[in-house]
């Protein structure tokens, strides 16, 4: 079988694939975290180790039990020790030869990698949607609306662990879960997303990744579909991610992906 979104080999129809790639990213050390699996989704993932990265946190994966311990390996995976040779050689600066971008440099509170989460809305804003199906409303409302109740969620997985909730990358802390509205509401970065139920935390987390230089990587509660590497257009094809996906990750070389290796169980309708 197919491994999720790696090379398909000879003979498979679709665009050409990128040379085969590990598995799992180089930076994430030895392997994914313990209960879950990812792979990267363009080659260039693995040349960011010691780089920022924005890390989406699909909102369905708190409706399983015990996400805050899953979601804690994850992160935790992904922060490199202060000092780690691999991360920084001598001479480079920041992600292997590329400079971040201000205020996500190495370092802050517990060294390593600078992360940046940003969380989906999850069952919140599926309740929302099933209002608008149900009733539509103006899709500018709605979505702000959608983009608000992403705050809930985030402050929970804030709190859960132990992180600071803010706007922006803190110069103080390593590790941030963002208020995507607070950050949005700066400049014109809300006006470069359309305004409807094609664009979800997925581009957003891609918007941030772009502005910020960094590598982004999409934790979901599910694996994407086989495709070729780097091949968005499928993935956005397929539903996996949101339909103004492929336009807002364009420009960014580095992205992969990970899901926990058991499905969660069945408490009724699925919520991907």
């Amino acid at each position: 079988m197919q491994e999720p979104c790696t090379d398909p080999g000879a003979g498979a129809t679709g665009p050409p694939a990128a040379a085969p790639i590990a598995p799992w990213p180089r930076w994430g050390g030895g392997g994914p975290p313990s209960g879950w699996h990812g792979a990267a989704i363009r080659a260039g993932f693995g040349a960011e180790i010691g780089g920022p990265i924005v890390v989406k946190i699909g909102g369905s994966l708190l409706g399983r039990r015990g996400w805050p311990a899953l979601v804690a390996a994850l992160a935790a995976s992904l922060a490199d020790p202060p000092g780690d040779p691999r991360a920084d050689p001598p001479g480079d600066p920041p992600g292997g030869g590329r400079e971040a971008a201000p205020g996500l440099a190495r370092g802050g509170a517990g060294g390593g990698r600078c992360r940046l989460f940003v969380v989906g809305g999850g069952a919140i804003v599926d309740g929302l949607r099933a209002i608008d199906a149900a009733a539509p409303r103006d899709q500018a409302l709605v979505h702000a609306l959608a983009i608000d109740a992403m705050r809930l969620t985030a402050r929970l997985v804030a709190d859960a662990m132990g992180l600071p909730f803010a706007a922006a990358p803190s110069p103080t802390a390593a590790a941030v879960v963002l208020d995507v509205p607070a950050w949005l509401a700066v400049g014109d970065r809300g006006r470069t997303l359309p305004a409807g139920w094609g664009v979800t935390s997925d581009s957003i987390a891609a918007r941030v990744a772009v502005e910020h230089g960094a590598a982004l990587l999409l934790a979901k509660s599910v694996p994407p579909p086989p495709c070729p590497v780097g091949d968005l257009a499928r993935l956005v094809a397929a539903g996996w991610v949101d339909d103004h996906f492929a336009a807002a990750a364009d420009p960014l070389a580095s992205i992969a992906w990970a899901a926990p290796i058991r499905p969660a169980k069945s408490r009724g309708p699925k919520v991907a």
